[in-house]
């Protein structure tokens, strides 16, 4: 006799294959097997697929003109317009053009491009796992022995032990010492704050099914699969506390293509709670000098030709093109009423999640954030802030700020899906969408940049999804708030006060 009747078998079967698909701990099973099997897809997709021809041929010509000595980038053209991407494009492409025996080569390009498409695969899955991190080992490695042997006789490492043998957490930040550095001494503080995103295998899957973004990266060799690289390896290293070492990923990303740009609101926020005022301000500028660095060879021809090329804000786009405004018309879609009501929205939006979600570390206002540059915190202070932005914020925040840009955008072409078709399935879980409604919402978006030319159907189904991406972000970090650093210090003197 079954020791499960048979009417509850079924259920029984479908609870154990949610809990399955549910836990984060499977994730480390099925993302092996899911990289793999997209491995396969893109050989597939080479070898069965013709190639697409759109912008390749004009990358070539214009580096050819560059590796010839030309570098007046309003001379640098070729068969579909000028060179209107920053120095970091063509540095890319002209590798690309030396291992292709200059662009002649597709098949080797589109499995180069295969290489990169599998690379930012497994960023996406590190990331969309997070980072786990041993609080013990972690200090351990920051600081020597006879410093841990000073910390253990300090007022601070008894607090610490009280915290890992799971007592009340303690306020130990007035003791922190000096010499520990303010981006680690999170390992040891306020440890009620998750350290790892952690999303769970059923969302993982919509990573590697999507039409559009194969084709961009291996049949259409575009510029944004580098700069969809950048993005993720930058918080990759976030999530990892290299905090230099991802400003000067995301730079490098912004010398390729400005799009990226649209994450830096988020980047700015998560850079400006992990370190204290100086760091933050010399991450900054290393970014700012790898502009300039790269730049070099085409400042000096020509500053202004360069400048006005490779950031041009004012630049004005062709209606055929447009993925997601179809369904206005092409007189309001080029007048200027219009493009100034997005930058206000895009404006009044960013203003929103810096107000009520990103400054949720320090529980800052803006004017209190604008005196931290001018008047530093108190190292206690800048430590337990740093201590609360995990991992969690740093993707939620700048994948956030991408999907905003790309909301608010003048107009999106199809290549620009590079930059929220992995950034979709974490969005629509952290809102705490159902997963039957985050399957539809992300088959409704993919059938929409699928369409071409696109439709007033299939632009305003694009920015019904991008809107429920917004709107479900704030709501699923808002769900809830920690209590942040500044929050807990008024409230202890207003206790001392009483």
């Amino acid at each position: 006799m079954p020791l499960i009747p048979p009417s509850l078998a079924p259920m029984d079967l479908l609870q154990q294959s949610w809990r399955i698909a549910s836990s984060p701990s499977n994730t480390v099973y099925l993302a092996p097997l899911l990289f793999l099997f997209d491995a396969l897809l893109c050989a597939v997709v080479i070898l069965k697929i013709p190639y697409t021809e759109i912008d390749w041929s004009t990358y070539n010509q214009q580096i050819a003109l560059f590796l010839s000595g030309e570098k007046d980038y309003t001379f640098i053209k070729g068969s579909t317009g000028p060179l209107v991407y920053p120095a970091g494009h063509v540095y890319v492409y002209s590798a690309l053009h030396w291992a292709t025996d200059g662009g002649e080569d597709i098949r080797l390009g589109q499995w180069i491009f295969a290489g990169v498409y599998l690379l930012g695969l497994g960023l996406v899955l590190r990331v969309y796992w997070g980072v786990k991190e041993n609080r013990r080992d972690h200090m351990n490695q920051e600081v020597g022995v006879k410093k841990q042997t000073e910390l253990k006789k300090g007022p601070l490492m008894k607090d610490i032990g009280k915290v890992q043998h799971g007592q009340p957490r303690q306020n130990v930040i007035s003791d922190a010492p000096e010499w520990i550095e303010p981006e680690r001494e999170w390992s040891i503080k306020l440890i009620d704050i998750p350290l790892q995103t952690q999303a769970p295998p059923y969302i993982l899957p919509l990573l590697v099914l999507s039409k559009r973004l194969h084709s961009i990266f291996v049949l259409r060799l575009f510029n944004d699969c580098f700069v969809t690289i950048a993005l993720f390896a930058t918080i990759f290293a976030f999530q990892k506390r290299l905090w230099a070492i991802g400003a000067v990923i995301f730079s490098l990303g912004v010398s390729v293509k400005m799009s990226l740009l649209l994450a830096a609101p988020g980047v700015l926020m998560v850079l400006g709670q992990a370190l204290d005022r100086n760091r933050m301000l010399r991450s900054l500028a290393i970014m700012a000098q790898i502009q300039v660095l790269l730049a070099t060879p085409f400042l000096a021809a020509n500053p202004i030709g360069y400048l006005s090329s490779a950031f041009e804000f004012s630049r004005v786009f062709l209606y055929k093109w447009t993925v997601e405004w179809r369904f206005v018309s092409e007189k309001t879609f080029l007048s200027k009423p219009f493009a100034v009501s997005l930058l206000l929205a895009h404006a009044s939006l960013l203003v929103l999640f810096v107000t009520t979600r990103w400054t949720k570390p320090s529980g800052m206002s803006i004017p209190e954030l604008v005196r931290r540059v001018l008047r530093p915190l108190p190292p206690d202070m800048e430590i337990a802030i740093s201590r609360q932005v995990n991992s969690d914020f740093i993707t939620s925040s700048i994948l956030g700020s991408m999907a905003i840009g790309m909301l608010c955008a003048r107009t999106l072409h199809y290549q620009f899906y590079a930059y929220i078709a992995w950034a979709t399935p974490f969005l629509l879980w952290k809102s705490d969408m159902p997963v039957l409604g985050i399957y539809f919402v992300w088959a409704a978006q993919e059938w929409a940049w699928n369409v071409f030319p696109s439709t007033p159907a299939s632009s305003l189904t694009v920015m019904i999804c991008l809107g429920i991406q917004v709107i479900g972000i704030w709501y699923g970090t808002g769900k809830k708030p920690n209590r942040s650093v500044t929050s807990r210090r008024r409230a202890e003197k207003q206790k001392k006060a009483n």
